[in-house]
């Protein structure tokens, strides 16, 4: 009962921390051509997205969706750190 209530938690938190590219995202089809975000990190914000929303579904009921969500969940994770931990990068 307390492994599913934190894979829960887990999912729910993974999902969300997917669906906040969703702001930068909104913003750059908004500002057209004149974005500063480039087309190709627009593209791995609509896949994030759209894993955030799959998470905060299979949240709902976790042991169904276990087997196919464990890993999106860790390497969502995984790579929600190395995105936030690593320095920006100029060219």
């Amino acid at each position: 009962m307390i492994r599913e209530r934190a894979l829960k938690i887990l999912l729910v938190l993974s999902g969300l921390a997917c669906l906040a590219g969703l702001y930068p995202l909104i913003g750059a089809l908004r500002e057209g051509v004149a974005t500063t975000i480039n087309r190709q990190d627009q593209m791995i914000l609509g896949i994030y997205i759209s894993l955030g929303v799959f998470l905060l579904i299979a949240a709902r009921d976790p042991k169904i969706a276990l087997g196919c969500d464990g890993g999106a969940t860790r390497e969502t994770c995984k790579s929600i750190a190395n995105l936030t931990l690593r320095p920006p990068t100029t060219i």
